[in-house]
C-alpha cells in the first residue's frame, strides 16, 4: 500500500534523522543519471490479453460500482482514487467502456470536497449502500494527479477517443494544475497543502503524469500547453536527481521533509525506503538499461531475495514489484512471483489485504509473459 506511514512525533523525527541532514545536495561525483532516457511512455497495458487472466479480471470488473468508480475489492465499501487509477489500466484492453466511466466518475468529483478548495483534487469515498460519502481527504494530491493522467493517456492509446477526451480538457487541465500549483522552487512537488513533504514516489508519478498530459495535448494538437506541462515534467525530474539522489549510497532518498532535510533511505527496509527505489525505473525517470536502474535493481534483489515467493514480511503482496521485474528484464522472477501466488490463492484464496490495484498488476504480468512465452502465438495455460 501506498505511504500508511504511523504519526511520529516531531521531536523524534529529528533526533533519528539528524545525522542524515543534508541542506544541499552533494553534486560531487553524481553519475549522470539523465543520459539515454526515453521520453515517450512505454506501453503500460500489453496489446495482447491472456485468457488465462480472467478470474483475475471477474474479481476486478466485480470491484466496479454501478456509478463508474473503482472500488478497493468487491465489498464496494471504499473508494480510493489513487488505487483505482492504476485498477483500470489492466481494463483499458479488456472493457475501456468501464474505464471511460470511471474517468467520467472522477472527473465529475474534482474539487467537490477538498478542505483546502483545490479544483482539481479529488478525495477518497467510503459508501454505505448507496450513500456516497466523502472523506474530506486523500492521501497524496500530487500522485492521485499524476496516475490519473497517465490512465487517461493509456485510455487515448486503447480506444483513440479524442472527442471524448476533448471534452472534460478543461478539468484535465484542473488535474494538471494541481501538481504545478505544489511544485517548489527546486522542481519537487508537495503531496498536498496539509503535507507539504516532497515524497520520491509521489515526484515519479507527478511527473510520468505530466509527461503523459503533455503528450496527449500534443496528440490533440495544442502544442502550447504540450510544451509548458513538458517543462514543468522535466523541472520534477531533475529536481529528483538533483535534491534526492544520494551519492554516498547510490540510492534516492525517498522523502524531503517539510522542514527541508532529507531521509536517507535504509535499503534494506522494505517500505518506504527500498520500494521507493524502484519507482524511477517505473515511471521513466531514469531508463530501466540503465546502469543506475541495473544497480538499484541487483541491489534490491540483495536486500530481498525472497520477494518472487512472497517472502518479504509484508502483509500486501506488491504485485506492483513484478511489474518492475519486467521492465528490467528480469522475467524470471516475474515468473516466479505469479506462480507464487497462484500457489498461494489456490490453498488459502485471496488475502483480505488483495485489492484492486494488485489485480490490475498481476493481470498486466500475466499478460506480458504469457505474449513472451508464446510470441504472440497462442494462449499458454500455465501462465
Amino acid at each position: 500500500m501506498k505511504r500508511l506511514l504511523q504519526p511520529v512525533a516531531l521531536l523524534a523525527i529529528l533526533l533519528a534523522t539528524l545525522p542524515q541532514i543534508a541542506w544541499r545536495p552533494n553534486m560531487q561525483n553524481r553519475p549522470n543519471l539523465l543520459q539515454n532516457v526515453d521520453y515517450r511512455l512505454d506501453p503500460l497495458a500489453p496489446t495482447m490479453v491472456n485468457p488465462s487472466a480472467a478470474l483475475e479480471e471477474k474479481w476486478l470488473l466485480s470491484s466496479i460500482r454501478e456509478d463508474g468508480a473503482i472500488a478497493m475489492s468487491p465489498s464496494k465499501d471504499r473508494v480510493v482514487p489513487y488505487f483505482s487509477n492504476l485498477a483500470a489500466l489492466a481494463l483499458l484492453n479488456r472493457n475501456p467502456e468501464a474505464v471511460k466511466k470511471y474517468i467520467q466518475w472522477y472527473v465529475a468529483h474534482l474539487g467537490k470536497h477538498d478542505p483546502w478548495g483545490m479544483k482539481g483534487t479529488i478525495t477518497d469515498y467510503i459508501y454505505k449502500g448507496d450513500e456516497e460519502i466523502s472523506t474530506l481527504d486523500y492521501d497524496s494530491a500530487d500522485a492521485y494527479a499524476g496516475t490519473f493522467l497517465t490512465l487517461v493517456l493509456e485510455y487515448h492509446n486503447a480506444t483513440g477517443d479524442s472527442t471524448f477526451l476533448e471534452t472534460i480538457l478543461p478539468q484535465l487541465h484542473e488535474v494538471a494544475n494541481t501538481i504545478l500549483a505544489l511544485q517548489s522552487k527546486d522542481g519537487l512537488v508537495r503531496a498536498k497543502i496539509s503535507d507539504p513533504s516532497k515524497y520520491l514516489m509521489d515526484n515519479c508519478e507527478a511527473y510520468r503524469g505530466l509527461c503523459d498530459f503533455s503528450h496527449l495535448l500534443s496528440m490533440l494538437g495544442d502544442q502550447t500547453d504540450a510544451v509548458k506541462y513538458y517543462r514543468k515534467a522535466q523541472a520534477i525530474r531533475q529536481g529528483i536527481q538533483q535534491r534526492l539522489w544520494d551519492p554516498k549510497t547510490n540510492s534516492y532518498y525517498w522523502r524531503v521533509h517539510w522542514l527541508g532535510f532529507r531521509q536517507r533511505s535504509n535499503l534494506a527496509k522494505w517500505y518506504p525506503d527500498a520500494i521507493s527505489q524502484l519507482y524511477p525505473i517505473l515511471t521513466q525517470v531514469i531508463a530501466p538499461n540503465s546502469d543506475e536502474a541495473k544497480a538499484i535493481w541487483d541491489s534490491f534483489n540483495r536486500h530481498f531475495p525472497g520477494w518472487p515467493v512472497l517472502n518479504h514480511g509484508q502483509k500486501f503482496a506488491w504485485t506492483q514489484v513484478a511489474y518492475v521485474s519486467f521492465k528490467m528484464g528480469d522475467m524470471e522472477r516475474s515468473q516466479t512471483f505469479v506462480e507464487s501466488l497462484k500457489r498461494l490463492f489456490e490453498v488459502k484464496g485471496k488475502p483480505a489485504s488483495w485489492y484492486a490495484t494488485e489485480s490490475s498488476m498481476l493481470i498486466m504480468v500475466k499478460d506480458i509473459l504469457w505474449q513472451d512465452s508464446n510470441r504472440w502465438v497462442g494462449p499458454s495455460p500455465h501462465i
